[in-house]
């Protein structure tokens, strides 16, 4: 049986609060297995529910209105990964969706997330990564 993972390179660029300097950070992610395998951009939001959660498992309430692009950022962990990427992605509108692990020793793996939601394929990339890009989406 062959297994393929298909690498994503995640890029931010931000402004450090602290120091007003102008910051870019890079990581290694793999797209979920039912995801476009396509380049995205936008505003990074980490998503929080009403309760402040920041899993996803709810709808965001600080997802941006309007048309512009953003990039949901959810942690790992809670619900399935479909029911993350519905909320942030078909309810919310997001133009990705970047789930980061909640756990240190937590291995990177190819998120299977087709389940109920065949259709997400025709939304966007969705990329399960291992740094933890919270800080500067906080900021």
């Amino acid at each position: 049986m062959t297994v393929c993972r298909y690498v994503a390179f995640i890029n931010v660029s931000y402004v450090d609060p602290g120091t007003g300097e102008h910051r870019t950070e890079s990581a290694v992610g793999l797209y979920g297995s039912e995801s476009q395998l396509e380049d995205e951009w936008g505003l990074i939001v980490h998503v929080r529910a009403v309760d402040n959660r920041t899993d996803g498992c709810r709808p965001p309430m600080n997802a941006p209105a309007g048309p512009g692009r953003w990039i949901a950022l959810i942690r790992r962990g809670a619900c399935k990964f479909h029911q993350k990427i519905h909320n942030a992605g078909i309810i919310s509108n997001a133009s990705a969706v970047v789930i980061y692990n909640n756990e240190s020793d937590t291995q990177l793996l190819t998120m299977k997330h087709q389940g109920s939601l065949p259709y997400i394929v025709s939304l966007a990339p969705v990329v399960c990564l291992d740094k933890d890009f919270t800080a500067m989406a906080n900021s």
